[in-house]
């Protein structure tokens, strides 16, 4: 085993706004890691009601201790209920019936989104309208561009735009002395 998982599970209730503060709040990581490890036999430790632990679902239980029904142990936080820092130390023993098989925590909400800005409607249509306008002038344009006739041209033609070099074309069957220069 690693401290990773119960940095993974620290971070997941941080990130969702979880308050990790006191007995409750390290026993929310606690719950998590061991409902995660429950297929390798990690469960609560049980504790008497003048014991530090978290009360939940009429149980009391440690803190920041996972057991194994053997009555391996470990502490998974330094500093519980203040800093509750990830870890993954081996402790002494544990009496094997005080063992409780971990329950499903709660589902995690969504942290509170920021409020979006109202939708300002009379923009939209201010910027509708315009590009409505917009279209119908290139509309006309277009329509323009479509009735001209297409030029002719014979010889080479020039063409220069924005300072450039002059690009050429000729015409099959025109003649350098046929052309026009643009």
């Amino acid at each position: 085993m690693s401290v990773a998982i119960v940095q993974q599970v620290k971070a997941e209730l941080e990130a969702a706004g979880v308050d990790l503060s006191g007995p409750c709040g390290a026993f929310k990581i606690t719950h998590r890691v061991g409902w995660r490890l429950r297929h390798q036999g990690w469960g609560f430790v049980a504790k008497r009601p003048e014991q530090n632990g978290c009360t939940i679902n009429s149980g009391r239980y440690g803190v920041d201790v996972l057991a194994q029904q053997t009555g391996t142990c470990v502490d998974i936080l330094i500093n519980s209920e203040t800093d509750n820092d990830p870890a993954w130390n081996l402790t002494g023993a544990i009496d094997p019936t005080t063992w409780r098989a971990p329950f499903e925590p709660p589902a995690l909400s969504q942290p509170p989104q920021p409020p979006q800005p109202p939708i300002d409607v009379g923009q939209i249509l201010t910027r509708l309208a315009w590009l409505s306008a917009q279209i119908a002038e290139l509309t006309v344009m277009v329509r323009r561009l479509a009735a001209r006739p297409a030029p002719s041209y014979s010889g080479t033609v020039a063409i220069r735009y924005l300072g450039s070099s002059p690009i050429t074309h000729t015409p099959t069957g025109a003649t350098d002395d046929e052309s026009t220069p643009a």
